[in-house]
């Protein structure tokens, strides 16, 4: 946990800044920095390890760095050894961009290993640094874009303020899983982790949300969504006190907080009591919603943990429902019981055994299968969070392909997934021409053909072990060379990630230059003596062998997704039995992805059992063969020399 705030105005703002992190601290006392521009000397970076107060007296209180915009920093370790160098703000190669940063970006070595292979130089061990680099690399004159397409390759928790030399009259501010809040002022504007870094200055605030980037000047500020369309925020004004916010006396934050615990439960409880009842206004759930429950999980840390484990029995004995206590970085997500279908668009000649076994991979992980005709008139199961086409060698008609595609869309409001598995040889050009024109997924006659024979199975180049690219569907599995994709028909995509089509495409399933590609009809030409004697196609790199299609939009300021997979090996499915090979894993990772299910976090219950202690004959006899021919007598001659000796002396 780290605090950051900025400010852009007329007034001076190293001693705002200053002044916000004091409020800070609580989230960090490892070290502490500011970033402040001012068009006569520039970007100005001073940091410093230890309390805010060595960078104050470092600063003369703000005196001694000049501008009227940047952002300041209060650092709790993550990446990087506490120190003058790891503290924030981090900067760019150039000196040009500042980032100061609360949060994890979980991917930083590989875009850092990225960075350096395009010869940028890293000063420190932070994560942060990444970002600031991988600014720069993307800066074109235009700061916003370069945000935007960051924030399409960093992955984890982040709130960022961002400032640039070159665009001194504007502050950046991004939020993803990490707090971040703005604050409205006449002729100034402030971001901050907390709401304590801005009430000095100024009561009106509004809360970013995830995936928010915020735009800020001294006379205003625009809020973008995540395709950096334009978005209306609430501004809320802050009532309390800014006395809430202090140490009230007290040591240490923590201390006060503690001590203020009846406090806090007196102004939970007591205005939700009204003419002896209990009313809570800002709960949705109707009385028939709370009747349907049958478990509840309690999420917390620390001191609220202790409440919640201690609270467990008193709500299972009122509720009689069971009650689960975990701590909040266990999970991610609390799952509902209910069984998630996928459903097989069947009918077109498929291999029953390949149905078979993807059927037995996806119930062996908790999902219902189901098969449809789509030229039937049955339903769709409304339940279905995925649809599922796995080697069709007979083509969709017309009828069908128009089916399948109102679905996907789903009145617009998108929300559907869609896997495809190609036959190597089959043909079915009308349902290839709708996943190549509406998603931009090309299914080629192409064969990818591995030359590397260590790279194959059995010496096979027909067979080869592919990589899994760094992507959300391939969670945990990037770089894995132990994917097994027998007979892959080459997958181009052909849409570039971009908000005017609002659909990008990314590889998931890639093979290296070692592999190439060769006509279908030479691979299977069984005239030719040998491989030798077929053809290649032309190189075409990088070589995909499954890739996704993401199609978004918007509903009720949510954003909304439609993710279609298109692998071009159905045997990937059937080799998933094969022992080491992470099939299964690439199978279980994209449909998760698609459908946001997590693997299911249990929290075990000990057991009420009273364990016991159990020795075998031979243990048995030997015990008793010293407890009572060598233990006990032992024992005994001890007891009678002690009063033997007492007795004499007296």
């Amino acid at each position: 946990m780290c605090g950051i705030v900025g400010f852009i105005g007329k007034e001076q703002a190293a001693p705002i800044l200053l002044e916000g992190l004091s409020r800070l601290e609580y989230r960090g006392y490892d070290s502490a920095g500011l970033a402040v521009y001012d068009r006569e000397k520039g970007l100005q970076v001073v940091k410093a390890k230890g309390r805010l107060q060595v960078l104050y007296d470092l600063t003369d209180g703000g005196a001694l760095v000049p501008g009227v915009m940047g952002v300041g920093h209060t650092r709790w370790a993550t990446h990087g050894a506490p120190n003058d160098v790891n503290s924030h703000p981090q900067v760019s190669q150039s000196g040009r961009i500042a980032v100061v940063h609360n949060g994890i970006i979980e991917n930083y070595a590989k875009l850092k290993e990225f960075l350096e292979s395009k010869g940028m130089v890293f000063a420190s061990e932070t994560d942060t640094e990444v970002v600031a680099q991988l600014l720069e690399y993307y800066y074109d004159g235009d700061l916003l874009d370069a945000v935007s397409k960051v924030l399409h390759r960093i992955e984890g928790a982040y709130a960022l303020g961002i400032v640039c030399a070159d665009e001194p009259d504007r502050l950046v501010a991004v939020r993803k899983d990490s707090p971040l809040i703005l604050g409205y002022g006449a002729n100034f504007h402030m971001l901050a982790s907390d709401v304590t870094a801005v009430i000095q200055h100024t009561r009106e605030v509004c809360y970013l949300e995830d995936g928010e980037v915020a735009v800020l000047t001294a006379h205003g500020a625009q809020v973008y969504n995540s395709l950096l369309q334009p978005v209306e925020k609430e501004i809320s004004h802050v009532d309390w006190e800014i006395s809430a916010a202090e140490k009230g006396g007290y040591e240490h934050f923590m201390f006060k907080e503690i001590m203020e615990q009846p406090k806090a439960l007196r102004d939970t409880i007591f205005p939700r009591l009204r003419d002896g009842e209990v009313v809570l206004d800002e709960v949705s759930l109707t009385r028939e919603e709370l009747e349907r429950l049958d478990r509840l999980y309690v999420i917390a840390c620390g001191s609220s943990y202790h409440v919640g484990v201690a609270a467990k029995y008193t709500l299972e004995r009122l509720l009689r429902i069971p009650v689960e206590v975990t701590l909040a970085s266990r999970i991610k997500n609390v799952m509902r019981d209910t069984v998630q279908v996928v459903t097989a668009f069947v009918g077109h000649e498929e291999d029953e055994d390949t149905v078979s076994a993807l059927k037995s991979i996806y119930e062996a992980n908790g999902y219902e299968f189901k098969e449809l005709n789509l030229a039937s008139s049955e339903e769709i199961d409304a339940n279905t969070v995925a649809g599922l086409i796995v080697g069709p060698t007979k083509d969709f008609t017309a009828e069908e392909i128009e089916r399948l595609q109102k679905w996907l869309d789903n009145d617009g409001k998108l929300d559907r997934n869609l896997m495809v598995f190609a036959d190597f040889q089959a043909e079915c050009k009308n349902l290839y021409e709708f996943l190549n024109v509406e998603y931009g997924l090309e299914v080629t006659d192409n064969l990818v053909m591995e030359t590397s024979l260590t790279r194959t199975y059995r010496y096979s180049g027909f067979y080869p072990y592919a990589d899994t690219a760094d992507t959300d569907f391939t969670k945990d599995l990037s770089g894995s060379a132990n994917v097994l994709t027998p007979l892959t028909r080459q997958i181009v995509t052909h849409k570039e990630n971009n908000s005017e089509n609002s659909l990008y495409n990314v590889p998931i399933i890639t093979f290296p230059e070692s592999a190439k590609l060769m006509k279908i009809k030479d691979a299977t030409d069984e005239n030719a003596s040998s491989e030798d004697d077929k053809s290649f196609a032309a190189d075409a790199y990088p070589i995909n062998g499954m890739a996704a299609s993401v199609k978004w939009t918007y509903v009720d300021n949510e954003q909304v997704k439609t993710n279609v997979i298109l692998s071009g090996s159905t045997q990937m499915i059937l080799a998933a039995s094969q022992a080491n090979v992470k099939n299964e894993n690439v199978l279980m990772s994209a449909l998760g992805a698609m459908t946001g299910v997590v693997d299911d976090i249990n929290v075990s219950t000990k057991s009420l059992e009273r364990d016991t202690i159990t020795f075998s004959d031979s243990t048995t006899l030997i015990v008793g063969l010293g407890v009572f021919t060598v233990g006990i007598p032992v024992i005994i001659l001890i007891i009678c020399l002690v009063v033997f000796l007492k007795r004499r002396h007296l």
